[in-house]
């Protein structure tokens, strides 16, 4: 298949995405990438849609991944490979993966906004001292606790009745 072709299926596969036809765009990714292409974008978004709606993890892993080794410079492929480790509970590889985005291209505002989505932060309590100084460390760990303790914090609203 030309490049043309392959250019033109692609935009077809993200305009289904974006009328809510995930399994007919899966169907369409997946004939670009047998077809011999190794565009990273087409890699990568056919990875995500791929593992997401046929539920093929593994290749899905397999293009995210390739897409980023050889596009290690657009943010969008760090998205799409850490949308995929999120929708499938590894949110600890999502934010890893994002991280590593970030250290190519620190200020990045799509990249910025994905990680504190994926792994919000609360500032640190002494904001002077740098997060990991054992003093922030140590508080961080005592607010943390104080916090789940609160949300757990049973108090009924009405007196319990005993039969």
């Amino acid at each position: 298949m030309q490049w043309q072709d392959q250019s033109s299926l692609f935009r077809k596969a993200m305009e289904l995405l974006r009328v809510g036809q995930g399994k007919n765009a899966a169907a369409l990714f997946r004939r670009i990438v047998v077809s011999g292409s190794r565009d990273p974008k087409h890699l990568s978004f056919g990875g995500l849609v791929v593992a997401t709606e046929e539920g093929d993890v593994k290749t899905g892993l397999a293009w995210c991944e390739r897409a980023l080794e050889l596009a290690f410079y657009d943010p969008q492929m760090y998205i799409n490979l850490a949308r995929l480790h999120e929708q499938t509970g590894w949110k600890t590889q999502a934010a890893q993966v994002l991280r590593k985005g970030l250290r190519i291209d620190p200020r990045n505002k799509k990249l910025l906004v994905e990680i504190n989505r994926v792994n919000p932060r609360t500032p640190s309590v002494i904001r002077g001292l740098p997060r990991n100084h054992p003093v922030n460390r140590y508080l961080g760990k005592l607010r943390s606790e104080l916090w789940t303790k609160e949300k757990t914090r049973i108090s009924p609203k009405t007196s319990p009745t005993y039969s």
